[in-house]
């Protein structure tokens, strides 16, 4: 502790220079020691906004992969183009995930270690200030405390010095000026010689007095500097461990940081560059051919003669085909030599209305141009043969199960199996078939490995979902 009261300060010499060995200067050294402490919170600051960074760049990279993931699936991209461009959204996740994992690095190796290391290294007193910093400053009071007081005695020796100095030249000039001047009686001349005398005497014990102080702080101030340089190197060593701590922390940051000696990152981009090279434009280009291009399979109209041999349609009234829907009872052929499975009596029938042209075939509503099962590629019928409260009789030449003169009726629809919806189904793509609960249609395919089967429903071919039906 001191040996000395603040109040001793206001009498103490002001420092002349910014030199350390000036009185009070020593206050730069122990504020260095404070400014640690803030250095400490500074640099956590640092870090808690670097990791604010680093999440918010993953967040924006994650939020960027899923809006183009989503975009690339709903777009018209397509084929192993269209993986290209989701390789990026991966790339993205990645980084994502890495820099993630950088913020957390950064929380707790580095914040967390500063703010340990600033606890132990710095206690907080009760009333204000720092453990380390009071102490430091109580030594160096007592260490300058005796040289500041000699320093004071030379201060105070050397004005009292320098004012009899001024006295007797004072003195001097009045001397002689009263030798000149006649008027001035020769006892007021003895007068002045006698002051002058004085002044002189004043002087020379003043000058004695200042030069044994300046011999007292000399030799003085080779304890002064040991002891100065004592307390000041306890402060170096301080500030060593402080500046060292800094150092690795800042090496434990760039380690953080640094993902140039992350495995995973290289891998990430290596992956990236293997995806970009295997899209390959002519397989996209096969595969468009084969699902909507020149590669898709036809049905090509071909003659077929007017086969009459088969049976009616159990036919209904109006109001129970309006209320209930249709009914179709089974269709069988009439003679032995008829095949219900052969393609070109099939398309035949398909391709027909009731005047025996193939005028109304639409071929861009063909649902399963790109299979090879012929009883898939039937084209569509007319809307008008396909209304289920449209009024049914033997003289209606628009119904298609009608055998009279209308050049015969839809041979696909008699080679398959009747089943009935159990539930609503609404075709989600063109070709798909709408039906409602309780409605009849035809399978004509059994269930595929996908969970569909081919089928019609008045007078469309399409695919249903196979457990939306149960057989009749």
């Amino acid at each position: 502790m001191s040996n000395y009261a603040p109040s001793d300060e206001g009498s103490l010499p002001q420092p002349s220079s910014d030199s350390f060995w000036e009185v009070g200067n020593y206050k730069t050294t122990v504020k260095r020691m404070e400014d640690g402490y803030r250095l400490c919170n500074e640099l956590m600051t640092m870090v808690k906004e670097r990791c604010e960074i680093e999440k918010s760049y993953a967040k924006a990279l994650k939020h960027w992969a899923k809006k183009w993931n989503k975009s690339v699936e709903e777009g018209p991209e397509y084929g192993t183009m269209a993986s290209g461009w989701k390789s990026f959204c991966t790339e993205a996740e990645r980084v994502h995930d890495l820099h993630m994992e950088v913020r957390d690095k950064l929380i707790s190796d580095i914040q967390e270690e500063v703010a340990t290391w600033q606890k132990e290294n710095y206690k907080k007193l009760m009333m204000t200030g720092f453990k380390e910093t009071k102490e430091a400053d109580d030594a160096f009071r007592k260490a300058q405390k005796p040289w500041a007081k000699m320093l004071q005695r030379v201060n105070q020796s050397k004005k009292a010095y320098h004012t009899a100095c001024r006295n007797e030249k004072t003195a001097i000039n009045a001397e002689n000026n009263g030798k000149k001047d006649t008027s001035i009686s020769p006892d007021k001349v003895k007068a002045l010689r006698e002051r002058v005398e004085k002044c002189k005497a004043e002087t020379t014990k003043t000058k004695d007095k200042y030069d044994k102080a300046l011999q007292e702080i000399n030799g003085y101030n080779a304890k002064y500097m040991e002891d100065m340089t004592l307390q000041f190197q306890k402060c170096q060593e301080f500030e060593e461990k402080r500046l060292q701590f800094f150092k690795q922390t800042l090496l434990n940051m760039h380690q953080c940081l640094d993902l140039s000696v992350e495995q995973r990152f290289p891998q990430i981009y290596t992956d990236l560059q293997q995806s970009i090279v295997k899209v390959e434009s002519g397989q996209d280009l096969k595969w468009w051919a084969k699902n909507h291009g020149t590669e898709m399979g036809m049905n090509w109209p071909q003659f077929e003669e007017y086969n009459p041999e088969l049976r009616a349609i159990t036919k209904k009234s109006k109001k129970n085909v309006a209320n209930e829907g249709i009914t179709m009872t089974n269709i069988t052929p009439l003679t032995e030599n008829y095949q219900p499975n052969s393609y070109h009596h099939q398309q035949a029938q398909d391709s027909q209305n009731s005047s025996g042209s193939v005028d109304d075939y639409d071929d861009s509503k063909n649902p399963f141009a790109e299979d090879d099962n012929p009883t898939s590629k039937a084209s569509s019928r007319p809307t008008s043969n396909t209304s289920n409260t449209a009024e049914w009789s033997d003289e209606d030449e628009a119904n298609p199960f009608t055998n009279g003169g209308g050049g015969g009726g839809t041979g696909d629809a008699e080679v398959g199996v009747p089943v009935r919806a159990l539930y609503d189904y609404e075709g989600q793509e063109d070709d798909e078939l709408t039906f409602k609960a309780g409605d009849l249609l035809t399978k004509l395919e059994d269930e595929d490995e996908q969970g569909w089967c081919k089928g019609k429903f008045r007078g469309r071919f399409g695919l249903y979902p196979a457990n939306y039906v149960e057989p009749v």
